[in-house]
């Protein structure tokens, strides 16, 4: 086998196999989100549940598995528009919201496992290269 050629192929290998790990990570954090996501938006849809109850108390995280009793005032959802702003929106609204949010990530998951798909076919296609080197000599 060339040296040079042997040489080229490991580069190529190496360069595949970051993009690969950089892209799955990539991957992994968009799952993440959108699972999150996922869960605000069916935690939405109890605190619609509650709303329609008389006694329209639940349960509030603060965050860290802490919970707070809290009672339901207004159905509005106070949500973060961008430069410190917040906007009132009701469940339904911040529901779609939501679900846009999710549907880009969504996208953007599916872009990034076709690269994940190219980066795994290009070192198969070494591998088989390196095979028909090593057959050759």
């Amino acid at each position: 086998m060339d040296k040079q050629r042997e040489q080229e192929l490991v580069m190529q290998a190496s360069l595949f196999e970051k993009n690969s790990q950089e892209t799955a990570q990539q991957i992994e954090y968009l799952e993440k989100e959108i699972f999150e996501l996922d869960t605000l938006s069916k935690n939405l849809s109890s605190l619609e549940n509650v709303g329609n109850k008389e006694c329209k108390e639940s349960f509030s995280t603060l965050g860290k598995g802490l919970y707070v009793k809290s009672q339901l005032i207004e159905e509005k959802i106070l949500v973060h528009a961008g430069a410190n702003v917040l906007v009132k929106k009701s469940i339904n609204e911040t529901k779609k919201i939501i679900e846009e949010q999710i549907k880009k990530l969504s996208q953007a998951r599916g872009y990034l496992l076709e690269r994940l798909e190219l980066y795994n076919n290009g070192i198969q296609e070494i591998i088989r290269e390196f095979g028909n080197l090593e057959h050759q000599h």
